[in-house]
Parts: structure tokens; sequence; C-alpha cells
């Protein structure tokens, strides 16, 4: 029987030190790629070539994350199945995740996780059908419009906000790198308060790390 292909990207070095025993304890696998965050796994992929039948990835990593990766996997391999594994179980991140078309999700955090009978499954059934599940919406998603669709929606404008005042830069500085005036950033923080409930840059750092972008 062909073994199955298969792709990781996990920061944490003891983890993905882990995850690669498993495979090779299980037999039934090729791992062609082994990487340390999305951007350089998508450099991997795209040098070997191959495409993989299942990625697995980490959802708080640096450079490229994996909800940034996930989207890259689903539009240059759509037909390949993905599994997000993350500490964090942020229900609007969950959300978004299925909604661009991720096949399972799993915490780190949860005592009796089984990472490879996590990936057999969803290779098995399509989905990992866990209690993070979520079902693929049957509407369709305005991804022109939104970058970020769970109960909450961000525009494109509104996230790269969110990921460019986590990195400490103002709001002059935010207006000058997309080009907007200070006062229409301002708007976008504005209307990202609304959104989210909140009232202070303190709490968009929150929201940032709990849907995975610090």
């Amino acid at each position: 029987m062909p073994k199955v292909i298969i792709a990781i990207a996990e920061d944490h070095t003891l983890l993905r030190d882990y995850f690669v025993q498993e495979i090779k304890a299980d037999g039934n696998f090729n791992l062609i790629a082994l990487s340390s965050n999305g951007k350089l796994l998508l450099e991997d992929l795209e040098r070997s070539n191959i495409v993989p039948e299942i990625v697995a990835l980490d959802l708080c990593m640096p450079t490229m994350n994996g909800t940034e990766t996930a989207r890259a996997i689903k539009t240059l391999y759509p037909n390949t199945k993905i599994l997000v594994i993350s500490a964090l179980a942020n229900e609007n991140t969950i959300i978004n995740l299925f909604n661009i078309g991720i096949n399972g999700f799993a915490s780190k955090s949860e005592q009796n996780f089984n990472y490879m009978a996590s990936i057999k499954e969803i290779l098995e059934n399509g989905f990992l059908e866990n209690k993070y599940f979520r079902k693929p919406t049957e509407t369709k998603l305005n991804w022109d419009k939104y970058a970020f669709i769970g109960k909450i929606k961000l525009t494109h404008n509104e996230l790269e906000f969110i990921r460019l005042i986590t990195h400490n830069f103002s709001i002059r500085e935010i207006a000058k790198q997309l080009n907007y005036s200070p006062r229409t950033i301002e708007n976008y923080r504005d209307a990202i308060y609304l959104k989210l409930g909140i009232t202070s840059q303190i709490d968009i750092m929150k929201f940032a790390l709990e849907i995975g972008y610090i």
C-alpha cells in the first residue's frame, strides 16, 4: 500500500520531534515537509513538488500563523486535508478555520489528545468530529470583503490593523503603511472596538492572542 503523504508545521521543537516519532512509529506515512512556520512549510512543499494528502498545522507560529497557512494551502492544494492543533481554543477562531476549509481542530491541552488517531480519522471520514467540529457553512462566504469570519466578521483592513497595532505601530505609522489617513485608521479602530465589544488597545492585544495572531 502506498504511504500517506503528510506535512507538518509546528514551531515547538519538542512537539515537532514527538509528532515525527509518532509518524515514523506508525509506518504508514511519508513525511515530505517539517517546518517551524507556515511560510517555510509552503516553501518546502513548493520545492518538493509533491502535494500532501494531509497537513498538520500549529495555530500560533511566527512569520506565518496557522490561519494564514491554512488559507494558502486551500488555495494552492484544494484537495489537501488540514488538521489544526493549538493550545488555544477560541470559538471564533475555530469557526473561522472551518469556514476556510480545515478538516479538524484539536487542542494540545486535551489530556486524551491522540495525534495519530486524529489524523487517521480525518483521512478515513473527511473530518475530525470532536467537540470543536463545525459543519462547513452552506452559504457563500464573502472572502473578498472579509478576512476573518466567525461569529464576528473582520475586513481585511481591520485584521491588518490588528496585526500592526499588536506590533506597536502608532496610528500614524499604520496610516502610512496602509496608505490611508490617520482618521480612516481611527475609524477602523472604532469599528473593531464596536464589533468586539472592547474599549482599549490592550483588549485588542488580548483578542489577537486568543485568535492566534500573536
